[in-house]
């Protein structure tokens, strides 16, 4: 007794529609939509780095040399000249900066009388800079704390000016790299 087999050719019809083809369409919106993601990489990149960094840190480079040139090596060769000491403790704990400067004259006595100012410099984000005049406490030492510190590298830059003249008598810079001491000895 002879079977009958359905035709086959339906089911294989009904594979070819389902079939995908690709065709220069869809290489077309594959091409703008790689390009897209590139140009939407690379400005987001570019608004970041500009944020974060903008680069200026003077309208004009060139009065900037010039005034250091005249001012700044005449104070460097004045302070010099004093031949004044600075010893400063630095300690970080809990985001809590902890400042204390000794100014000691060529003499090694201790130097009252100072107005004295210390700019905490972020190295990258310069609205991250933080600013303090440190208040006297005796016997040449200077003592100031600051909240909200984070810890990693830092530029400091210490200012000593006469108080009744106001003239800058000395400057340091120094670059830190702050640890926060009330993790010590914590392990992950």
């Amino acid at each position: 007794m002879p079977v009958e087999l359905p035709e086959r050719a339906p089911i294989l019809a009904a594979r070819k529609a389902k079939e995908f083809r690709l065709t220069g369409w869809h290489v077309l919106a594959m091409l703008i939509a790689f390009f897209a993601v590139v140009a939407s990489v690379n400005v987001f990149m570019m608004t970041t780095a500009i944020r974060t960094m903008p680069g200026l840190d003077a309208r004009n480079g060139y009065d900037v040399s010039q005034n250091f040139n005249r001012q700044e090596l005449a104070a460097a060769q004045a302070q010099a000249r004093r031949g004044w000491q600075s010893d400063a403790r630095v300690s970080l704990a809990n985001r809590v900066l902890d400042l204390e400067i000794r100014f000691r004259d060529s003499m090694s006595k201790p130097l009252a009388g100072l107005a004295v100012t210390v700019v905490l410099q972020h190295p990258a984000q310069r609205g991250r800079d933080r600013a303090i005049t440190l208040s006297p406490r005796g016997d040449g030492y200077y003592t100031a704390k600051l909240d909200g510190i984070d810890a990693g590298g830092w530029g400091l830059v210490i200012e000593a000016h006469d108080l009744e003249s106001g003239e800058r008598l000395f400057l340091s810079r120094h670059r830190l790299a702050l640890k926060d001491e009330s993790i010590r000895g914590i392990t992950p």
